[in-house]
């Protein structure tokens, strides 16, 4: 989800990814059981789309770098759009989308020192880009025809072990903690690259984060350079939200949940990087319109499901829109 509609991905992608912060179940929300029994409480869910912080509403606005991300989105089209590309089942607003090749960095904030988290995302950055699942964004595309292209790595990774912006963070804090990263040499300035700010337990994400969103993702402007990023809370804070299965396939619930939020909002950032790309209704991107869907799933010994494997690792991870033949959720083309 953008900034803007947030809470419903992370049931999708371990629930709510976050797409500019939108949730992911629209305005009328419907509250799918998860995989263990549990379910997301009704009143924990708004609108499909994170509340931006300059308004009230979760609808892809524009708005401007400094007022956050936005999941707000105009009436999505019927049919092609003239001179642009066919559309399945969601919209294309005419903005850019990040075609080229895609690099994740990653912001550790806080302790994760009793956390399996960062082996598992590393191997997941390192991985995702080559996979059936990732392949699914090569069928949007921009003005000119040029898709979004099946090629990410991972671009390295930066810690901010002593909680510089405190144990409660809000919108500014996490695009300030990227701009430090930045500014700061740890990692490189790229306008191609997606930076993910994930914070500890013991960290709040106060617009939301376990109450309107498990993540989000939005831009901002670094030097003159347009920076995109995402916010990923470690769902151990709130597994009753942000946890879709208790026992997972890498040992870690929280981490293995954060692997289905991050593709969840990578999707997104690549399709819809600033709230005018692609996203049907008001709040609805790629992600956020398949939260909460698996496709078919396997068991392993401990009981973990899982539905895809890559990287030496099994993985749970949400369907993604794929926009073709009408537009479906899938985990491949």
């Amino acid at each position: 989800m953008n900034k803007v509609g947030v809470i419903a991905g992370v049931l999708a992608g371990a629930l709510l990814s976050a797409c500019t912060i939108n949730l992911d179940f629209g305005t009328n929300v419907i509250v799918p059981a998860l995989p263990d029994g549990g379910s997301l409480d009704a009143a924990m869910v708004t609108d499909g789309a994170g509340t931006r912080p300059d308004s009230g509403g979760g609808a892809h606005d524009g708005g401007s770098d400094a007022s956050g991300p936005t999941d707000a989105m105009a009436p999505p089209g019927d049919g092609a759009a003239a001179a642009g590309p066919v559309e399945n089942g969601i919209a294309y607003h005419g903005g850019k989308l990040m075609t080229g090749a895609t690099k994740i960095y990653l912001i550790w904030y806080g302790d994760w020192s009793k956390s399996l988290a960062q082996g598992i995302v590393v191997d997941w950055a390192s991985s995702i880009g080559a996979t059936p699942w990732y392949a699914i964004n090569t069928t949007y595309s921009d003005m000119q025809g040029t898709p979004v292209k099946a090629a990410v790595s991972f671009g390295g990774q930066a810690y901010d072990t002593g909680y510089s912006r405190g144990k409660s963070l809000g919108d500014a804090d996490v695009a300030l903690l990227v701009e430090g990263a930045i500014s700061g040499h740890k990692l490189p300035k790229d306008p191609d690259g997606v930076y993910f700010v994930l914070t500890a337990a013991d960290v709040d994400e106060s617009s939301g984060f376990c109450s309107a969103y498990c993540g989000y993702h939005w831009y901002s402007t670094v030097s003159g350079t347009r920076i995109k990023y995402a916010f990923v809370g470690n769902p151990a804070r709130c597994p009753k939200v942000c946890e879709p299965q208790s026992v997972s396939p890498n040992f870690d619930p929280a981490a293995d949940s954060m692997a289905s939020i991050m593709s969840h909002e990578l999707a997104e950032a690549v399709t819809d990087p600033e709230g005018t790309g692609w996203y049907e209704g008001t709040d609805q991107e790629n992600g956020d319109k398949c939260a909460s869907t698996w496709g078919a799933t396997q068991s392993t010994s401990k009981g973990a499901l899982y539905n895809m494997s890559f990287g030496g690792r099994s993985w749970f991870i949400q369907q993604n829109w794929v926009n073709r033949n009408g537009g479906y959720c899938a985990l491949s083309l």
